[in-house]
């Protein structure tokens, strides 16, 4: 994300002092601001399923033999699980949907 940013703010000059900084907005379309976002909203996703996933083998290692710990983190690897599903189903989806409007 920061890469973009940056990369967005030296394209447009706004980095290195223009002096009239314009976006040029005649080739952007709705499909590709949505995939782009899409994107994004991937990244994070599965930024926050891997993090799930680290609690989750935290929780597993850490358990101390006790049933109580491991189901705790057995029902944490599952929803990082779930989540990541419905990610990907997100993602899937919002993709078609741009391709469709296309």
């Amino acid at each position: 994300m920061f890469t973009i940013i940056t990369w967005h703010l030296i394209s447009t000059g706004l980095v290195f002092g223009a002096t009239n900084p314009t976006i040029d907005t005649s080739n952007v379309n709705l499909s590709d601001t949505l995939t782009h976002l899409c994107d994004i909203g991937a990244g994070l996703a599965g930024g926050l399923a891997a993090l799930g996933f680290l609690r989750a083998g935290i929780l597993w290692i850490a358990n101390g033999d006790s049933p109580q710990h491991e189901n705790r983190a057995r029902s944490a690897f599952v929803a990082s699980c779930i989540g990541l599903v419905i990610c990907l189903a997100a993602v899937t989806l919002a993709n078609l949907v741009a391709g469709a409007v296309q």
